[in-house]
Order: structure tokens, then C-alpha cells, then sequence
């Protein structure tokens, strides 16, 4: 029995108690279905033909965008192809249901909803033109987009294969990102509001509009949408603030049901289940996307995947997993070791000859290339304060980013970067310096002083140097991003130093919590923990790299997010590699975010 069942069960119950009327039953039906309501006797303000009064081909709104032909029905309007004969081009018609129009609040709350999703301009995310109306119609005017939505290719085939679904749910990350990034948060994510075109482009729909059309029509009618209801977070059903967070577990929720079929939670006390009960393992499913999947279904906010970049960098990680061929036969012995040797042979052949042509492609002409080197002199940190121990890096010319199989887009193009001298940390900094400067331990894991302070924001790190360079009248800073991957790298080209298990804490061998620093074996200028236990905060807003050499670079003047580099001992190798970026909020706080300090 699918969910849709069950609550049509539970809705004939009510009917037959008299709960609601016909024409609400039906009109309901036809919601959860997908399909018009049917026409019945004494209309009310729920029958179909006083919804949309006077719609049809040819009908011209506003004397501009003439219907061509209706599209799809749902609980907050009709949508509709139509021509913009002012542009001469096609656009979607959405025309608000009559209850809606008629309410005054509801259209407010509809038009600041609207202004604010038409800030959003993202590929991944369908264009909000215009909030219009005319003396019949209120109606939204859209971006038109020709593809099916993932609710009626569930209702088409039960399921979507895990080799379709992982590229579709990275597609989808990257839309939420840039939403969370401008401060919009869906609150209704779910099968019926993603569309994926026929090129296989995810387009994420009605951002904010919908919640604030289901959330008046339960105001004016007394009825919840149920369809709605399947999605909804913990502190959405309990009427809590919701953030980004609520946008993943509505994201999980969705994904549950397109790898099964069916949702985590169905049946008619929603409510109940989404506060209290755990769902379960999808079965036919790898262990490691059921984490992924469980882990935005948290009850708690602060256990699931805390922005939509950490759960893309999940499924990425996922996806390579899912196409990188077997490098031998497990049922034989002899074959590994064979073809181990081959690939390190090949691989060896392979790292020469690149090295070869990077040098020739980018290296200056007639000039030998100068590496920065790490200085054998140390700075003896005083005790008074707790300064950390400083490794002095000479200037010299690096290349930054990378175009290897792992490297993401904005990790490219590798190009020349000069730097001059400058000092940075032996070591993240630890809870003990931190203490000392600042007098209280914000940190998730404590137990050890040489623990890495955690939890901290890009905005505390400030108020921490500020303090620091107070009492020790130095210049103490966080790193530029080309600092911290010049330091990192150490005068490699590789994506890591090292044998990853030997130098990083991560997901796979942290035990779940950070780890004190300088366990893990250093890099070639003495610099430990550059990859894993804690993401370190750059100085740098983010943005795209420059074409070209460049010297001391600094990244962009103004922008919204905070450069973080490393890894972390939440998430995966694939991360923990000297080119990959990720990005938070100056003002995040979380128990993988620390720092390392640096100096002119």
C-alpha cells in the first residue's frame, strides 16, 4: 500500500464522519493524485470550475501573456504555457486558486515571498519574472521550462535507479546553495517542485511561494495539505524558525522516496512520526548513501548535513565511488598484485610526464622556477600568552589549483602564483591558546589542551587575532587562500603530501571527533594537520580564480561567503586534498571549523 493510499483511506474516513463535504474530499483526492477534480452538484469555493473563472486558449492577461494551453493543476493554482506578446517569448503562467486571490493577506505575504525568489538567478533554480494582476486573476509569471517533474516520473515508474538519482540530487545541492547563499530558504522541497528538462537539468520550482500558498489555505480553509505534510521538517510541524536545514531534511525525505517508492513516513499521524520516530534503512540500497539519506532525516538541525555544499561534497564523493572501475579480481590472489605494480608503474610514468608539461606550459621562460621553502628557524612561542609556533615559508612562485579527476570546477584553471615570504602555524590552533586569549572554550570536543579549537566563526577567529595581536604587539592574521595552499602543498603538485591515513584525520579514521594536533605525520616544511581534523578559515571572500600569473593574491573585495581549506575529521578523503575549497558563512559555527595562524 503506498502512502497515497493511506491518506486517501484516512480522507474517506473523515467524509464518512462527516468531517468534511464531497466537494472537499474531492478536491483533496484530486491534490494527492495529481489529477482535476471532478465536477459536482452545489459548488463550492473548492470545486475546480470557480477556481480559475474565465481561463482558456487564447485568454490574454494584463493585455500581454496569452494562454496557449494549461500545463498542471496543484493546491495553489493552474499553470499555464503562454506567449509574452510585449517580448515574443514563452512563458509559465501560474494563477493564483480563487480563495487565494480574494484574500488580502495571502497576497501580500504572496508578493514579498515573490520579490524576495526573484533575487534568485541560478540554473539549477526556475526564474520568478513577476508578481501581476489584472481586475480577474492574480497570477506569477515564470521562467517556462519543458521537462517532468520528479513526482510524475515516480507516479511513471516507482523509482528513479541510484546511477540517475546521485547527479540529479548533486544538481539540486547546487541550486539550494546558491538559494541559502542569498538567504532563501525553499520550506517546501519536494518530488512535485523539481523538474528535470530533457537535457537532464534539475530546475528547482516555486522557492518559498508554495509553503506561503499551503500555509495560507490551511489559514482560510482549516485544512492541512497533506501532500505537504509528507516533507514537512520537525520544527516546521512544531512552528520553530527553519533555516537551511530544514531545506536538507525535506531534501532526504524526497530522496528516501524516489530510491523506494514510498516515503520514510506516511500514513495519517505525520506529525507523530516526523518528531519521533526513526525511519528506516532503505533496503536494496548501498550502506553508504542510506547514511547520506538518513543523515539529513535528523530530528535534531545540528546533526544533519549543515549547508547543501557539506551534502554535495557527500554525493560527489558517492558518485566517483559509484564509477571508479574494480582494479582487480577480488576472487583471485595473484591478479592484485599484478595489476597493482602495472598501476603504479603507469601512474609513475604518467606524474612524469605531467610534471614535465606543467613545467613546459607554465613554467617561465628561460628562468628557473623558484618553489617557496619552508625555513629551518623556529619562533619560540611564549608562555605568557600561549603564541603558537610559527614556520617561517620564503617567497617563491607555486602552481595553485588543480585539473586532476577529483578536482571540482572552481578549483580550476591551475595558474602561477607568486608570493612573498610569510610566517604560519606549526599547528592548528589550539584549545588552550584559544583559552588563554580568550577565556572560555567554545569547542564540541574537549578533554586535551592540544585538542584543535573548533566551532569557532570566521567573525570569532576575529575578535581572537584582535585580542592576541593586542597583548603581543604582532600582526597576526588568517592566511590568504594561496598562502594556505602554498604552505600545504610544500613544493608538491599533487593533490595531497602524502598517504592520506598517515597525515589526515577523516571521516573514515577519526572515530567521529577531532584529534590533538601533530599526531598525524607533517608535510615537507614541517606543518602539521594540513589536511583533515579541522577545516581552517582563509582570509579570502569567496570567489572564481584568477586567469593568468598572479602575486599575492587576496581574493575578491566584498562577498558573502568565507574560504574554509583541508578536510575535516567529518568528511570524506576525497576532500582532504590541497586544491579543494568549500565555503561557509563568516558567522558559522561548527565542530569542524578551526584555524591556523599567519604572519608577514
Amino acid at each position: 500500500m503506498t502512502y497515497k493510499t493511506e491518506i486517501l483511506i484516512a480522507l474517506k474516513k473523515r467524509l464518512a464522519m462527516g468531517e468534511i463535504s464531497k466537494s472537499e474530499y474531492n478536491q483533496l483526492k484530486a491534490e494527492i493524485l495529481g489529477v482535476e477534480a471532478p465536477t459536482i452538484p452545489n459548488v463550492t469555493t473548492f470545486d475546480a470550475r470557480a477556481t480559475y473563472p474565465g481561463i482558456g486558449q487564447g485568454t490574454i492577461l494584463r493585455d500581454r501573456y496569452e494562454i496557449v494551453k494549461e500545463i498542471g493543476r496543484g493546491g495553489m493554482g493552474g499553470v499555464y504555457k503562454a506567449k509574452d506578446l510585449e517580448l515574443d517569448t514563452v512563458v509559465a503562467v501560474k494563477v493564483l486558486r480563487a480563495e487565494l486571490a480574494r484574500d488580502t493577506r495571502a497576497v501580500r505575504s504572496l508578493m514579498e515571498e515573490a520579490k524576495v525568489s526573484m533575487r534568485l538567478t541560478h540554473p539549477k533554480i526556475m526564474r520568478l519574472i513577476n508578481f501581476e494582476s489584472d481586475e480577474r486573476q492574480r497570477f506569477l509569471v515564470m521562467e517556462y521550462i519543458e521537462g517532468e517533474t520528479l513526482e510524475a516520473r515516480l507516479e511513471r515508474e516507482r523509482k528513479i535507479p541510484r546511477s540517475e538519482l546521485i547527479p540529479l540530487a548533486v544538481q539540486i545541492c547546487e541550486g539550494l546553495a546558491h538559494s541559502h547563499r542569498e538567504k532563501v530558504i525553499h520550506r517546501d522541497i519536494k518530488p512535485s517542485n523539481i523538474m528535470v528538462t530533457k537535457k537532464g537539468e534539475v530546475k528547482i520550482l516555486d522557492f518559498g511561494i508554495a509553503r506561503v500558498a499551503a500555509d495560507s489555505m490551511t489559514r482560510i480553509t482549516g485544512q492541512v495539505t497533506l501532500g505537504t505534510l509528507v516533507y514537512m521538517s520537525p520544527e516546521q510541524i512544531r512552528g520553530k524558525d527553519v533555516d537551511l536545514r530544514s531545506d536538507i531534511y525535506a531534501l532526504g525525505i524526497t530522496l528516501y522516496e524516489l530510491l523506494t517508492g514510498n516515503p520514510p513516513f506516511s500514513g495519517v499521524s505525520l506529525e507523530h512520526q516526523h518528531l519521533h520516530e526513526t525511519p528506516e534503512p532503505m533496503g536494496d540500497v548501498s550502506p553508504r548513501l542510506n547514511e547520506i539519506v538518513l543523515k539529513c532525516l535528523e530530528k535534531r538541525k545540528d546533526r544533519r548535513f549543515q549547508s547543501a555544499e557539506e551534502m554535495k561534497a557527500a554525493l560527489t564523493e558517492l558518485e566517483s565511488e559509484a564509477i571508479r572501475p574494480e582494479i582487480f579480481d577480488r576472487e583471485s590472489s595473484e591478479k592484485p598484485k599484478n595489476r597493482s605494480l602495472y598501476m603504479i608503474v603507469l601512474w609513475g610514468v604518467l606524474g612524469i610526464f605531467v610534471v614535465i608539461a606543467g613545467y613546459l606550459i607554465l613554467g617561465p621562460s628561460g628562468k628557473k622556477y623558484v618553489t617557496p621553502q619552508a625555513n629551518v628557524s623556529r619562533e619560540i612561542p611564549s608562555q605568557a600568552i600561549l603564541e603558537p609556533e610559527m614556520v617561517r615559508i620564503s617567497g617563491g612562485t607555486f602552481i595553485m589549483g588543480s585539473e586532476s579527476s577529483e578536482a571540482y570546477n572552481d578549483e580550476k584553471p591551475i595558474h602561477r602564483v607568486t608570493l612573498d615570504g610569510f610566517w604560519i602555524g606549526k599547528y592548528e590552533v589550539t584549545q588552550a591558546e584559544w583559552v588563554k586569549v580568550m577565556g572560555s572554550n567554545p569547542s564540541s570536543f574537549k578533554g586535551n589542551d592540544w585538542l584543535p579549537v573548533e566551532n569557532v566563526s570566521w567573525n570569532d577567529v576575529q575578535a581572537y587575532i584582535q585580542k592576541l595581536n593586542a597583548a603581543t604587539g604582532k600582526h597576526y592574521r588568517l592566511p590568504t587562500e594561496a598562502e594556505w595552499e602554498c604552505a600545504c602543498r610544500a613544493g608538491t603538485t599533487g593533490d595531497r603530501y602524502g598517504a592520506l591515513a598517515s597525515i589526515a584525520w577523516y571521516d573514515d579514521n577519526s572515530g567521529g571527533r577531532t584529534h590533538p594536533v601533530g599526531e598525524k605525520g607533517p608535510n615537507a616544511f614541517g606543518l602539521y594537520d594540513m589536511l583533515g581534523n579541522v577545516w581552517e578559515w582563509c582570509a579570502d571572500w569567496y570567489g572564481s580564480y584568477w586567469a593568468g600569473s598572479v602575486t599575492n593574491p587576496h581574493g575578491p573585495s566584498t562577498g558573502a561567503s568565507r574560504v574554509v581549506r583541508g578536510g575535516s575529521w567529518f568528511y570524506f578523503a576525497r576532500v582532504a586534498r590541497a586544491s579543494f575549497r568549500i565555503i561557509y558563512d563568516p558567522s558559522g559555527r561548527f565542530g569542524y571549523l578551526g584555524f591556523r595562524l599567519a604572519r608577514d
